[in-house]
């Protein structure tokens, strides 16, 4: 998210918002005039950037929905799994490495940006 952007273009607009309003209530219109054609598009880059920052607010909350429905999931299905009767544990602990070292392997690859399965 652009947070130093719309920071800085927000300073920005309200500088010049400042000075369009002393200048047009002391009767410097030049100034005023100045100040009153920069402010539009600064108005418009801070709305523009506002915006942004709320998409990107909002895919945040999106993905941190997502991974609290996969985190659900996954303990749903080990309650499910714990519940069952099981054989003999050591097979249980093996199972479970195995699963560990995919799901690290799986990490590993990502991260080399080699996407294979």
């Amino acid at each position: 998210m652009p947070l130093r952007a719309v920071g800085a273009t927000a300073l920005l607009t309200l500088i010049c918002w400042g000075v369009w309003d002393w200048a047009s209530s002391n009767g410097h219109a030049t100034i005023g005039l100045i100040a009153g054609v920069m402010l539009v598009p600064a108005a418009i880059a801070l709305a523009g950037f506002l915006a942004l920052s709320l998409v990107g607010l909002a895919r945040i909350a999106a993905e941190h929905a997502a991974s609290r429905r996969h985190l659900e999931r996954a303990f749903a299905r080990d309650a499910e799994a714990s519940s069952q009767p099981a054989g003999d544990p050591s097979e249980r602990v093996a199972a479970r490495a195995a699963r560990a070292r995919w799901s690290e392997q799986r990490h590993w690859r990502r991260r080399r940006g080699n996407n294979c399965a």
